[in-house]
């Protein structure tokens, strides 16, 4: 079975497929691009992957529905709006598209690495290696910090695993 994961974002969409492995990456928003052609981008670059991956389940993070340190109301209203639009396309191309929270996400990867306690986004990369044998490939900045793009590209992974047996 193959499973399309991803992490919707208006500056760094991750995604991943799994197909008895995983590929994976990231999107970036061009900051010279105004919203709408991102936009259009970030939905021209996912309908290809979905052309060339044929998914049979699409899962897409489930929009957040409260205020965290990194959002506030402008950024969680544009951040819901992207999300339905992708969810809108994919549910168009494949009826087999879901919207699944990103903490049953994590909680279901955390068990199937045989880990304890609640995964943060921080320690998702550490279960996708366990459960794949594989080292998670880590994006940096230049002064050496991981960029928020692995996180996003680490959630996309566990959507991707979601419906893995």
């Amino acid at each position: 079975m193959i499973t399309l994961g991803l992490d919707i974002s208006t500056s760094s969409t991750g995604y991943a497929i799994y197909n008895d492995g995983l590929i994976y990456g990231c999107i970036k928003s061009n900051k010279k691009h105004d919203e709408f052609t991102n936009l259009i981008n970030l939905k021209s670059f996912i309908s290809n992957l979905i052309y060339q991956y044929n998914p049979d389940i699409i899962n897409i993070e489930a929009p957040a529905k409260q205020f965290n340190k990194y959002t506030n109301a402008n950024t969680l209203n544009k951040l819901t709006g992207w999300n339905y639009v992708i969810f809108i396309m994919c549910k168009e191309l494949n009826p087999n598209t879901f919207h699944i929270n990103v903490n049953t996400a994590r909680a279901k990867l955390r068990k199937k690495a045989n880990l304890t306690g609640r995964l943060k986004k921080e320690d998702v990369p550490n279960a996708i290696e366990i459960i794949t044998g594989k080292e998670f490939k880590k994006i940096f900045n230049r002064n050496g910090n991981i960029m928020t793009s692995t996180y996003d590209m680490s959630d996309a992974c566990a959507l991707a695993l979601f419906n893995m047996e």
